[in-house]
C-alpha cells in the first residue's frame, strides 16, 4: 500500500474506518465479530457484495478526507481497501485510481480570512 497521492498521503491513511463504519452505519459484514482477527475481517470483506464494500470504501475515504482516524479504524479501511483493489481491479493500482478519482470526495479548502 505504497501509492502515494494528495499531498504525500498513502491511500492506507486515507483510507478510514472499515468494520467500525459499517457496524455504526447498520451494515456490519456477517458474523464479523469485534474483536476479530485479520483472517475473520478479510473474509468477512470477501463476502461483501461488491457495492457494499465499494460504498464502505467510499465512506472510509470520505471520513479521512475530513479527521484524522485512530489506528484501529485506519487498519480497517486500508484492509476494505485491499479487499476492493485485490478482488475488483485484480492489484492494479492504476485502474483503482482511474475508478476512484471521479467518486472521492475533496475535501473543502479553508476559507481566507479577512483582517480588518
Amino acid at each position: 500500500m505504497t501509492a502515494k497521492w494528495n499531498g504525500g498521503r498513502t491511500v492506507a491513511a486515507l483510507v478510514g474506518c472499515g468494520l467500525l463504519l459499517a457496524a455504526r452505519a447498520g451494515s456490519e459484514p456477517p458474523d464479523a465479530g469485534w474483536p476479530a482477527s485479520r483472517e475473520a475481517i478479510l473474509a468477512a470483506y470477501e463476502r461483501m457484495p461488491g457495492a457494499q464494500l465499494e460504498e464502505l470504501f467510499l465512506r472510509c475515504d470520505a471520513r479521512a478526507s475530513h479527521e484524522m482516524l485512530d489506528a484501529g479504524d485506519g487498519i480497517l479501511c486500508a484492509m476494505a481497501w485491499d479487499t476492493l483493489l485485490k478482488g475488483k481491479f485484480g492489484g492494479d493500482v492504476d485502474a483503482f485510481l482511474a475508478w476512484w478519482r471521479p467518486r472521492r470526495q475533496v475535501p473543502a479548502q479553508p476559507s481566507a480570512v479577512s483582517r480588518p
